[in-house]
């Protein structure tokens, strides 16, 4: 089959990385359905599995709903992210990947931007530390959106770009930090530590 050929669906996804993690972890079909009855309270089977598996190359398309994908996470010990990200299939067009049967496509990046956090938004951010903040954890992202290794950039110590970075490896405008914030608080650190350790900071 050429690249050419029609893109999978997003359930065709969920598909193909279900079989994908089911052999990662070395279970028989028998072994993974017997997990998934327990933790979703239905009965699957060794045949249910395999049909699930296997939608994705035929044409009885298995339509995922939230219940078993979060059942999946539970079982593979996979975040949910796992079960969508877009498949390098050989000779299956890798390029788009369906919504659903006649509805609209996604590209690669569309797919992936859209199931892990590529570009965090502020209202996902403070979601997600919401919902941590129960279990006493904090989260946030490294940087406001990921990079391609070719656009690491040396920095100065005040976090700016390094003189001579070219233009287009400067860091994105929301990274840029308030000089005069960012003075403030390390005078603040600063006195903090002369408190807290007074014998390391002599007065001459």
């Amino acid at each position: 089959m050429s690249e050419t050929s029609e893109p999978l669906t997003i359930n065709e996804v969920v598909a193909f990385n279900l079989a994908n993690a089911r052999r990662r972890k070395g279970w028989t079909q028998e072994e993974t359905a017997e997990r998934l009855t327990q933790v979703t309270g239905k009965r699957w089977t060794k045949a249910t599995l395999g049909a699930a598996e296997r939608s994705w190359e035929t044409d009885r398309v298995r339509e995922f709903h939230a219940g078993e994908l979060v059942a999946f996470c539970e079982v593979f010990g996979q975040p949910l992210a796992y079960f969508l990200l877009p498949p390098g299939i050989p000779g299956k067009n890798n390029d788009v990947f369906g919504v659903a049967p006649g509805g609209s496509c996604l590209t690669h990046l569309e797919l992936l931007t859209a199931i892990l956090p590529l570009q965090s938004t502020a209202e996902f951010v403070d979601a997600a530390n919401v919902a941590t903040q129960k279990n006493g954890l904090s989260w946030a992202p490294s940087r406001p959106s990921w990079h391609r290794p070719e656009e690491h950039y040396p920095t100065q110590e005040d976090g700016r770009a390094a003189p001579g970075t070219p233009a287009d490896r400067m860091p994105p405008s929301t990274t840029v930090v308030d000089e005069a914030k960012r003075r403030r608080v390390l005078e603040l650190l600063s006195e903090i530590r002369r408190l807290m350790a007074p014998e390391e900071f002599p007065p001459f």
